[in-house]
């Protein structure tokens, strides 16, 4: 997967979302796809295994490329080819959308103010959520035939999880995938009633890449993985 498909992915991705129904936001940081892209203070986070510490770090420091109207976020980074990882990090905290907010809140009385009072809010201590992030890698020098997968999907925090796919995905399939299992009321309604977006989903998976036999083998194929 060249840098040029997964640049234009991130890119669709936007539109993606769009059609959703899902709000966000975005940074630079997409159109570069170098680890190096992050804090040093974010990576120093990542060395203590504290997924709630890398979570907040990344935050403060706005080290990701898209963020969802939750607060959760997407990273993407690729070395080249045989080094690519796709990362969503779940949110921390149960916190309301905008839109989630002003359908609880507004009245007649504060429509004027919702939006202060929104940004109050997110300043607020909240409810702890349980946090599910998922990330997808492509690691050639970590693959071991039927023990590491050379492209496998981690689920979770502090897990051995690690699930083969015989496929290099972009960054959309990423996306499709989180969103679909993350966001099932949003993804569901989308696909039922948006002639477009089904039409959209169906054409991702054709948009991976086929690992090649060396990097995912007959005896692999004995075992269960996502293809």
């Amino acid at each position: 997967m060249t840098s040029a498909k997964i640049l234009v992915s991130i890119e669709s991705i936007l539109k993606y979302l769009d059609m959703v129904g899902i709000s966000y936001t975005c940074t630079v940081k997409r159109k570069n796809l170098k680890p190096g892209k992050y804090s040093e203070a974010y990576f120093q986070a990542c060395h203590t295994g504290d997924y709630k510490a890398k979570f907040l770090t990344a935050l403060h420091n706005s080290d990701y490329d898209i963020m969802l109207e939750d607060g959760s976020f997407f990273q993407f980074t690729s070395e080249s080819s045989k080094d690519i990882h796709y990362s969503f990090f779940h949110r921390i905290e149960q916190t309301l959308s905008y839109n989630e907010f002003e359908e609880k809140y507004l009245t007649e009385d504060n429509i004027d103010t919702i939006a202060q009072e929104y940004e109050m809010y997110l300043t607020t201590d909240k409810p702890e959520a349980y946090p599910c992030p998922i990330r997808y890698d492509v690691a050639d020098r970590e693959y071991k035939e039927g023990l590491h997968a050379y492209a496998h999907i981690h689920i979770g925090v502090e897990t051995e999880i690690r699930i083969p796919i015989d496929k290099i995905i972009k960054p959309l399939g990423f996306v499709d995938f989180v969103i679909k299992h993350m966001y099932k009321q949003k993804w569901d309604k989308a696909y039922i009633n948006n002639e477009k977006f089904r039409e959209l989903v169906k054409k991702i998976k054709n948009q991976a890449e086929q690992l090649k036999d060396c990097n995912f083998t007959s005896d692999e194929k004995y075992q269960l993985y996502l293809t």
